[in-house]
């Protein structure tokens, strides 16, 4: 699960707060086992990849990995996973 998600450059892709190297992380923990791992990562994911409906280049970049957490059994709260898919879009007068 989420193969090539170490072969991007993510330092080179801005979330809300600049170079959003976390991103590996976040979806790492929205992948966990754990269901408080994977609120976490979903919360952070809220917080800087997507931040208050904003698309940045590092949100174009997980929607791959979102899909593929989408559809995996077992991954916690894939419904919210959905329904983020639905949601991305940028906002007028935004990135």
């Amino acid at each position: 699960m989420l193969d090539g998600l170490d072969d991007i450059d993510w330092s080179a892709l801005d979330g809300a707060y600049g170079p959003c190297t976390a991103a590996p992380d976040i979806l790492r923990a929205i992948a966990s086992g754990d269901p408080e791992a994977a609120g976490e990562g979903r919360y952070e994911f809220a917080s800087s990849i997507w931040h208050q409906g904003t698309v940045y280049p590092a949100t174009a970049e997980v929607i791959p990995f979102l899909v593929e957490l989408a559809i995996t059994p077992g991954v916690h709260r894939r419904d919210h996973l959905l329904r983020t898919l639905g949601a991305l879009r940028p906002r007028a007068g935004r990135r």
